[in-house]
């Protein structure tokens, strides 16, 4: 009984006719290209089908990728668990910068830059910073929060105790 599989003479010819694969079918018993095998017509590194160069490798790239919109790397690694071919980082690269949807909705990568100081106020009082500090253990005078006021020119410490809430000091 003959099986025919359409498709598959196409797929052996393209393989016959990529000069990458017909250079490790041709050499398949040497040293460097041990972790090739041929079966059936087709070509296995280790457990990667090797994809000769064609347009098949976007349409891999496509429906990979495609799916949800995974990143680079993510997409990559899904090409690589199942295919071979000697430039799939540089193919998966290329598609991706090409990707309409993910060239919207990627982030900004760059870096927000160095941390520069505030200027030195020249008088104090004129340049204040406030923050609460919350949630710290109830005292036993009932408080469980702090009310900082930073005057960024004068040097020391003031401390003024209240009993109002913090929505009526904020009122």
């Amino acid at each position: 009984m003959t099986v025919s599989i359409p498709g598959f003479e196409s797929f052996c010819n393209l393989l016959m006719e990529d000069p990458y694969s017909v250079n490790i079918i041709t050499n398949l018993g040497s040293a460097e290209n041990k972790a090739f095998l041929l079966v059936d017509g087709f070509l296995f590194r280790n457990n990667q089908l090797c994809i000769p160069e064609s347009s098949l490798r976007v349409k891999i790239i496509k429906e990979l990728h495609d799916e949800g919109h995974v990143g680079r790397d993510r997409t990559l690694q899904l090409v690589r668990d199942s295919y071979f071919w000697p430039t799939i980082r540089r193919e998966v690269e290329r598609y991706m910068e090409r990707c309409r949807v993910c060239q919207v909705s990627k982030g900004k990568a760059t870096n927000a830059g160095l941390l520069m100081p505030l200027p030195v106020p020249s008088h104090p009082w004129t340049d204040l910073s406030m923050d609460f500090v919350l949630g710290l253990p109830r005292t036993q005078r009932g408080f469980d929060s702090i009310f900082v006021v930073v005057d960024r020119k004068g040097h020391g410490f003031i401390e003024m105790v209240t009993t109002q809430s913090i929505p009526r000091l904020l009122a």
